[in-house]
């Protein structure tokens, strides 16, 4: 008896397990019903990344990161190279991209990343 509820218990916490991680994940969606449901259809650069807190105060600290309970956000800073389509203002210039505030995300450069501004 004590076998047999050891086991169901083991099962239940790892479908607990299970059913958090997959909360965690980015919801899925096809990528022609994100295009259909678009205001803007564009071509971009990815200039910079910024970081900012919930007063807009710029942080540049490598070690901040975003995430549930963080008062951070990270941004793309994007240069518009062509609007294909637009149902709405098309933009011009630069714009901000936020990334989603519950994905834990940091300024830190991994010792393996590699950036090149001419790409």
């Amino acid at each position: 008896m004590i076998r047999i509820s050891i086991k169901i218990l083991t099962i239940f916490a790892l479908l607990f397990i299970c059913t958090q991680l997959n909360a965690s994940l980015p919801l899925e969606v096809p990528m022609l019903e994100v295009v259909e449901n678009s205001d803007h259809l564009l071509s971009i650069t990815v200039t910079n990344i910024e970081m900012y807190d919930d007063n807009k105060q710029l942080i540049t600290d490598g070690n901040a990161t975003t995430g549930p309970g963080s008062a951070n956000t990270i941004y793309l800073v994007c240069s518009i190279k062509h609007v294909y389509v637009s149902n709405r203002e098309a933009p011009s210039g630069n714009i901000r991209i936020p990334l989603d505030k519950n994905m834990h995300y940091s300024l830190e450069l991994s010792s393996s990343t590699k950036c090149d501004k001419n790409n």
